[in-house]
């Protein structure tokens, strides 16, 4: 089913929650959401709710779709992204690089 253009922001978030919940948990689901909304949209947590009823951008439902589809096959959110966090850095990264694991920052930092 292709997700429609003239969605709201929080009609959009409810599809993007809806998709996912056979997939992840709700706190995945919240987690991963607050980091695709944010990076492909620019709309952090508390824009999200507070913008809920604004109409969204113009091929956002293309871009969420492709982006849950990934999502629903288990691509790492860095890959989607093509950003990882690691020792407050940020690395551009795709499926040729490795995900830096937070488990490895004691490692470099002993």
């Amino acid at each position: 089913m292709r997700i429609e253009e003239n969605l709201t922001v929080g009609s959009a978030w409810a599809i993007f929650n809806s998709k996912l919940s056979e997939h992840y948990s709700a706190i995945e689901i919240h987690s991963l959401g607050n980091i695709i909304f944010e990076h492909f949209f620019n709309l952090d947590p508390a824009q999200r709710i507070l913008q809920r009823n604004h109409l969204i951008a113009q091929g956002f439902g293309a871009k969420l779709e492709e982006i849950i589809e990934q999502l629903k096959l288990h691509v790492p959110v860095q890959y989607i992204t093509g950003v990882a966090h690691f020792c407050n850095l940020q690395f551009e990264v795709d499926k040729r690089v490795l995900i830096p694991r937070p488990e490895l920052k004691s490692l470099i930092l002993a």
